[in-house]
Parts: structure tokens; C-alpha cells; sequence
């Protein structure tokens, strides 16, 4: 819960601030503040939207390419040339790619497993989650803890990926040989099956001696201009206090 209390406290910094600010100028002391998010949160949502048009972009030169198929009761695309890899992308209507090879090389319950993985992504819909992480990681990614953040939530997305799978019958064994097998993608901000492999190797390895591993990270993709606008009003409903 570090998340919760590093912004709860930016929040209460920031409404102190704007109560004097206030009381000192006898005015609205939230221009400054208000322009200051609204860049930061247009430069963040640029970044956004540029990562899911390519990401749009690869889905439609990859469905030109691909077969689909249904493995283990799960539908996805089968691409030849894509190599070891298997991956979820598209924003809107995501949709599972596989690579021909890695369907060859898998045993049934890896493939299995890392379908199920995938199928848990196209659901909740892990690119666009993923896409609006990495946007602050590009912006803010020289600050080491906002890298450290963004890299945990990354990282739960991937375990809760293999949670489902775990729960839907995949063995923490299939996942982990599996993801030995598997090679990284250049999609941007896609879900791979090979993100956070030694993490999430770790975390299998735990599982498979009955030790559940407990999500890190709160979805912080969203949380900066939640917890800024909510800062904002409030901000304005104090000043506005300090003032009458």
C-alpha cells in the first residue's frame, strides 16, 4: 500500500498548499496547479494514444498474416515467421498472436497454459492497462521510483495473468518451463507471455509449494489523474473556505 500513502500525502500537501496559497493572495490560487496537471496529463494521454495506434496498427498487419485457431478451448491467431512468441495486442478488441514455432515446440499443457495466460489478458483487457503504465514510465521513467512502480504493476498484470491460469487448470511446472521457451516481443505496450519471466518464474516456483504470492501494486495506470483532479476540487472547495 505504499502507492496509497505516497499519493493520500501528495494529495494533503497539495491542499495545504493551495490553503495558503489562498489565504496569502486573496484569490484563486489554483491557476498555476490547475495548468501544471493539465499539461502533465495531455502529454500522458499523447503518449497513449501514440502506443495504441501502433499497437492498432501491428494488430492489422498481424491478422493479415495469421490463421485462427482454437487451442484448448482458447481462440487466437497463428502467425507464421513470428517466432517463439505469443503475445496479446489491440486496445479495443484485443486478440491472442502466437507463433507458428512456439506452437511447435510447446507440449500441450505449456501451450495450454500460456493460452490461458493470454486469454486472462484479452479479457480485462491487459494492452491498454499496460500501454497507460509505460506512458508514465516514458515520461517519469528517470525517476527511479516511479520505474520501480511502473515495473510492479507490470509485473502483477503478468501474475494475476497466471493466476487465472493456475486456475483454470494450467500447472505452475507447464507455465514456468514455458516461459523459458518463449522469446520477447516488439509490439509496444502488448501482454507478452514473456514479461517479467524471472518474477513471475519465482512466484511459480512459491505457488507450486502452496505459497500464493499477493498483488504488489495498486492500478496506478489511473490512479495519477484520478488522485489529481480529486486534489484539485478539493483544493478549491478549502481555498474557497479559507476565503469566505
Amino acid at each position: 500500500m505504499r502507492e496509497l500513502t505516497a499519493l493520500a500525502l501528495l494529495g494533503g500537501l497539495l491542499a495545504g498548499l493551495c490553503m495558503v496559497g489562498g489565504w496569502l493572495a486573496g484569490g484563486d490560487p489554483m491557476l498555476v496547479l490547475e495548468l501544471g496537471f493539465a499539461v502533465v496529463v495531455a502529454a500522458w494521454a499523447a503518449r497513449l494514444g501514440v502506443d495504441l495506434w501502433r499497437q492498432h496498427e501491428a494488430m492489422q498487419d498481424l491478422s493479415l498474416m495469421a490463421t485462427p485457431a482454437t487451442e484448448g478451448g482458447v481462440r487466437c491467431h497463428v502467425v507464421p515467421e513470428l517466432g517463439p512468441r505469443a503475445f496479446v495486442t489491440g486496445w479495443l478488441r484485443p486478440r491472442i498472436f502466437i507463433g507458428d514455432e512456439l506452437v511447435a515446440i510447446l507440449d500441450r499443457a505449456e501451450l495450454a497454459g500460456v493460452l490461458l495466460h493470454e486469454e486472462h489478458h484479452r479479457r480485462t483487457r491487459a494492452p491498454l492497462r499496460a500501454a497507460a503504465a509505460t506512458a508514465w514510465l516514458a515520461m517519469f521513467g528517470r525517476i527511479g521510483a516511479v520505474e520501480t512502480l511502473v515495473q510492479r504493476r507490470l509485473t502483477d498484470l503478468e501474475r494475476a495473468a497466471d493466476d487465472e491460469a493456475l486456475a483454470r487448470g494450467a500447472s505452475p511446472a507447464a507455465l514456468a518451463s514455458a516461459l523459458l521457451k518463449v522469446a520477447p516481443i516488439g509490439v509496444p505496450a502488448s501482454a507478452s507471455y514473456a514479461a517479467s519471466s524471472d518474477e513471475r518464474i519465482a512466484g511459480l516456483l512459491l505457488r507450486s509449494r502452496g505459497i500464493k504470492v499477493p498483488a504488489r501494486s495498486l492500478p496506478i495506470e489511473w490512479l495519477p489523474p484520478v488522485a489529481g483532479l480529486v486534489t484539485l476540487v478539493v483544493c478549491h472547495l478549502l481555498a474557497g473556505a479559507g476565503l469566505g
